[in-house]
């Protein structure tokens, strides 16, 4: 029995090592679920149906944008994030647009509809602060490399790639920017989410790599006969890319995925066949396949899984197994019975027939001519 456990434990550590080591990428796109403007000059008017979205002076003038991050899985690793917005209008050649985030709102809430300078004010003095001073941000973009009807984006990778791993892991799945144009001696227009063209729409660009999988099928330790139904089963896990994502990881193992069994067997011929199986996981991530081949021959099956926008394709490594004839000795057994009572009747037959005409031989001479 030790020595069966052994066993298995080497052939799940060879199968594991024998699957490629691919990292799967996907890549999102999200529009914000909320942007406007707010400007001091008209501090109580609401500017989130505009199609765009103004920066001016550095406190008289600035723009928000909400995004959504709930389709970034738990526990994958980010690897790009890109912010691609749409130049509309530039009367400003000096200074530089500036991005940070704006923790505040997110904190309070905020919508596009309701949103205005003097409701940004109250909200700034609520929480013991004031609209101007010093600007935080991630990065500032030269307003000179800007052009008018040309997209530009900030690339925000090295700033927001642990942060949002973090946020999402914590369910804080929302974020908001601000941009704020410095030392700048005009405005710049960008296109917001109702601008007609699409394509000029903000755009949050976010790639990540899909939460690793690994399939393992348990070997069969018998050949099967002929008629008997043969049970299949293995196991999946899921491992973060990096150990500290781990922590946000909300299951280790696939639950309720589509496995598919590839099944292909050679026959008494040589000719090899295959087929697949459908099988469903459980909830512990448990997936078996039971069915009675019809086939004599040695099969080999291996279990695929096709992946998912959160988790990535994988291939178990390949078991085999056969499925021989099924012998029914007793029939064989009557069968080659009655063949030897056959040969005995027959050999007994040739021997009385043989020693009959050899008698008749001698007694009955052949008469010589004189």
């Amino acid at each position: 029995m030790l020595l069966m456990m052994v066993a298995v434990l080497i052939f799940s550590a060879f199968q594991e090592k024998a699957i490629a080591e691919t990292k799967e990428i996907k890549t999102l796109y999200i529009r914000p679920i909320d942007d406007t403007y707010v400007d001091k000059s008209m501090s109580n008017t609401v500017f989130g149906a505009n199609p765009k979205l103004v920066c001016g002076d550095t406190w008289g003038k600035f723009s928000f944008l909400k995004f959504d991050l709930s389709s970034i899985p738990k526990g994958a690793k980010i690897i790009s994030v890109e912010l691609q917005l749409f130049c509309y209008d530039k009367s400003a050649s000096a200074g530089g647009i500036l991005i940070g985030e704006e923790p505040l709102l997110e904190e309070r809430g905020w919508s596009e509809t309701t949103l205005t300078y003097s409701l940004l004010e109250q909200i700034a003095e609520s929480a013991g602060a004031h609209i101007g001073g010093f600007i935080s941000g991630f990065m500032e973009l030269d307003l000179s490399k800007i052009e008018e009807w040309r997209s530009f984006s900030f690339n925000l990778t090295s700033y927001l790639c642990y942060y949002l791993e973090e946020k999402v892991g914590k369910n804080e799945n929302q974020i908001t920017f601000h941009l704020n144009l410095l030392g700048a001696n005009g405005e710049l227009t960008i296109c917001s989410k109702e601008f007609a063209a699409e394509n000029c729409r903000p755009t949050l660009i976010i790639s990540y790599e899909k939460i690793p999988v690994t399939l393992f099928l348990q070997p069969i330790e018998t050949d099967v006969t002929e008629g008997m139904e043969v049970r299949i089963w293995g196991t999946t896990h899921v491992e973060a890319s990096y150990e500290y994502l781990k922590q946000w990881l909300t299951a280790t193992y696939l639950e309720n995925a589509t496995i598919t069994l590839e099944y292909e067997v050679s026959n008494a011929s040589g000719h090899k066949i295959s087929f697949e199986r459908i099988v469903i996981t459980d909830i512990t991530g448990k997936f078996e396949d039971r069915f009675v081949p019809t086939i004599i021959g040695e099969y080999s099956v291996k279990a695929v899984f096709r992946g998912t926008d959160t988790f990535s394709s994988s291939t178990s490594g390949e078991i085999k197994f056969k499925v021989m004839e099924n012998v029914d000795w007793q029939s064989k057994y009557i069968e080659t019975r009655n063949l030897l009572y056959v040969f005995i009747v027959v050999a007994v037959a040739f021997i009385i027939t043989t020693i009959f005409l050899l008698v008749k031989m001698f007694r009955f001479p052949l008469r010589q001519k004189t």
